[in-house]
């Protein structure tokens, strides 16, 4: 979306790619398929995480509800919508702020929703998830040579913090031999 008021076309859009993803921060699955096609499709963070079809979809989801009941917040970075005929694309960032205090966390996570027009109604045909990846700096694209090295550096790093943490920890042993009895 940008700085301009959205056209009429994109604030339908809007309606029902917020209807979609409210209703999931809120736990109410019948709101959240009532904007779903029935052909709609899911690629997920994980691998697990794919479903074909409105039934098989909604079974995911429901699996998620059963497994935190709770309601959270969905915060949008930036968003933006995108419209070919009667198909709308949807993208942008979010947080996702789940619990509060200690238990609580904020995850980034990239969405992307797409719309179908059917019957003169937005329904979402496509939803993908998808966390950030960390491994690429700044300015860099996916390339198999520079992940591998990005991932052979990050592993030299967990084996040498392993290393010093396993030092500190003998240094510490050590130490309360010496205080206490064994």
């Amino acid at each position: 979306m940008t700085v301009n008021e959205p056209s009429t076309a994109e604030a339908e859009v809007l309606i029902a790619h917020d209807t979609f993803w409210q209703s999931y921060a809120l736990r109410d699955l019948d709101a959240r398929f009532a904007v779903c096609a029935d052909d709609v499709t899911f690629f997920g963070t994980g691998l697990h995480e794919r479903a074909v079809g409105k039934a098989q979809y909604r079974a995911m989801n429901q699996k998620g509800v059963d497994q935190y009941p709770h309601a959270f917040t969905i915060e949008y970075i930036w968003k933006e919508v995108r419209i070919w005929g009667e198909v709308a694309w949807v993208e942008g960032d979010t947080y996702w702020i789940i619990g509060t205090g200690d238990t609580g966390s904020k995850d980034l996570i990239r969405q992307t929703t797409i719309l179908k027009k059917v019957d003169g109604s937005w329904l979402v045909a496509h939803v993908h998830g998808s966390d950030p990846d960390y491994r690429l700096r700044e300015g860099e694209h996916m390339t198999h040579g520079r992940v591998f090295a990005r991932n052979a550096e990050l592993e030299r790093e967990v084996v040498e913090r392993t290393r010093e943490l396993r030092e500190e920890k003998k240094r510490s042993d050590d130490l309360l031999l010496n205080i206490l009895p064994e």
